[in-house]
């Protein structure tokens, strides 16, 4: 039995490359969930994405309480956070921890968790 497992991935980096791209959002939908850590609103990587996705036109909430190594409360904290309102995609700014609880939000979004 053969199995395929296909995951495109497109990487774009550099000074200012979320407000060149911008654009790019608008093919993800109208509302974003943006996943991050504390750190990102004072390193200014929120500001940027905020205003790349408001010159789309796109609406936007934020869970910025990431932790270290996300623990199954705060992962069930975003999970009930995402689903309070229908977004239409997820950003993740930061490192690993932020990462990993952007892709936990995309699945506990569209999901039932016990």
């Amino acid at each position: 039995m053969s199995q395929c497992f296909y995951m495109p991935v497109k990487v774009i980096y550099g000074p200012h490359c979320v407000a060149e791209n911008a654009a790019l959002f608008a093919g993800f939908g109208k509302k974003a969930l943006i996943v991050t850590s504390p750190s990102s609103a004072k390193n200014g990587a929120l500001q940027e994405v905020t205003e790349a996705l408001s010159s789309q036109g796109i609406a936007w909430g934020v869970f910025d309480r990431c932790e270290n190594n996300p623990s199954l409360e705060m992962t069930d904290r975003l999970g009930e956070f995402a689903r309070q309102d229908k977004y239409d995609f997820v950003i993740g700014i930061g490192g690993g921890s932020a990462m990993d609880s952007a892709k936990a939000a995309s699945v506990l979004a569209v999901n039932d968790y016990p």
